[in-house]
């Protein structure tokens, strides 16, 4: 057997310290593009909870239409778990018209819409004029 050489001995050193850099500067790229994904995970959960809200607030004003063409003293419906999130609804009587409020939630976003719908005579309701308004909660 030979004896070992002290330059070899460096040389090993030096590749060990190579590759344990080298994994290093791996992980840490690894740990940026997990932590970049995570971002764009969350971005576009909160984007659908958003079209989702929307989607909401818009069944919730058609079915108090529906309602109202079948009952004029419709007066809104409770709080109801709709999919991911609560949807309700109150009509405020006044006349022939009819000031339709529906309320949509998903975890901390907020959605309120309110409608100015009026009741022909004989003829479906029809809204003559709705707003995205605030919704404090």
């Amino acid at each position: 057997m030979q004896p070992r050489r002290a330059g070899a001995a460096r040389r090993s050193g030096f590749a060990l310290a190579g590759a344990l850099m080298v994994l290093l500067l791996v992980s840490i790229s690894l740990s940026l593009v997990a932590t970049s994904l995570l971002i764009r995970q969350r971005a576009l959960l909160e984007d659908a909870n958003r079209i989702h809200l929307v989607a909401m607030t818009d069944a919730g004003l058609a079915e108090c239409l529906a309602n109202l063409a079948l009952d004029p003293a419709f007066g809104g419906f409770a709080t109801d778990t709709w999919g991911r999130g609560t949807l309700e609804s109150a009509v405020a009587h006044g006349g022939q018209g009819r000031v339709v409020t529906v309320r949509a939630r998903i975890g901390s976003l907020r959605r309120k819409i309110v409608a100015d719908v009026r009741l022909p005579p004989g003829a479906p309701p029809r809204v003559v004029g709705w707003q995205v308004v605030p919704d404090p909660g």
